[in-house]
């Protein structure tokens, strides 16, 4: 599922490299109650161009982040900084 999401939320295809973990999540502001299942993803190829259900697909610098996914998704950024990984 996490491989055929990325494909079609943002048309790059990948390679799972690691399961990181899976945490519950209360989002008030977008989402409310979820469960985000967190992977290292390699991308292997394609264009990224949005999905029909996103409005902007584009590649950060882990710098250069927002604010919001740098608290969201901080022990996967964590895990891509600790790690030699590719």
């Amino acid at each position: 599922a996490c491989l055929r999401e990325l494909k079609e939320e943002t048309g790059i295809s990948g390679k799972i490299v690691k399961l990181i973990g899976a945490v519950r999540r209360e989002d008030k502001e977008i989402y409310g109650d979820m469960l985000v299942v967190k992977y290292l993803v390699k991308a292997k190829g394609g264009k990224l161009i949005p999905g029909d259900e996103v409005e902007d697909a584009r590649f950060f610098d882990i710098a250069e982040l927002p604010v919001y996914y740098v608290n969201l998704f901080k022990d996967v950024i964590e895990e891509i900084q600790n790690e030699e990984v590719f």
